[in-house]
């Protein structure tokens, strides 16, 4: 399916959620990254990596935290919608963290600026409160029975430290857009 088409589906449905497109053509990305090749055209939905001006690690970082984001917001939609830690709220949290740590790895390995820039601190603050999260959900994960409600201090948390992940997220795709274009 061609980006024409994309759009034109998703204008008709109302749905704009690039995140899961992405997550489907997340191989053919990882391919034309892997062959050097630009992702411009009309092959995908979102916005192009240009490996002639990135290196292959930022490269794989930028995908990597894109996985961490679907699986983070469907952790955290899931528990604010129904106020339950469910094993999948929990499988995607802790999924969420993993593919966070990976991608910061990636992208600290491939920046040129160092490790503690602005959008870096902010970045680490933003994992480390998610990994506070997915440790206080698995805790009250085991300490409860299944459908006990989430108390309203760690439903908060949760909330609060996903629109910090979030804000990072943002200042680090505008960082990068500002950068190479």
């Amino acid at each position: 399916m061609y980006y024409s088409e994309l759009i034109k589906n998703a204008e008709n449905r109302k749905d704009k959620v690039y995140e899961l497109i992405f997550i489907i053509y997340l191989p053919t990305m990882i391919q034309y990254a892997l062959n050097g090749k630009n992702l411009q055209g009309d092959i995908l939905p979102l916005p192009s990596i240009n490996p002639n001006h990135m290196n292959l690690f930022s490269i794989v970082g930028i995908i990597i935290v894109q996985v961490a984001l679907v699986c983070y917001s469907i952790a955290i939609i899931s528990e604010q919608r129904k106020r339950i830690v469910s094993r999948k709220v929990l499988s995607f949290l802790i999924m969420g963290v993993v593919f966070d740590i990976t991608a910061t790895t990636f992208m600290i390995l491939g920046t040129s600026q160092g490790a503690f820039t602005l959008h870096g601190i902010l970045g680490y603050s933003s994992l480390a409160g998610m990994v506070a999260d997915a440790i206080i959900i698995y805790q009250f994960h085991r300490k409860n029975s299944p459908g006990t409600l989430v108390s309203r201090p760690v439903h908060i948390y949760s909330l609060i430290a996903y629109l910090w992940w979030i804000a990072a997220y943002i200042t680090g795709g505008l960082l990068v857009a500002l950068r190479h274009s």
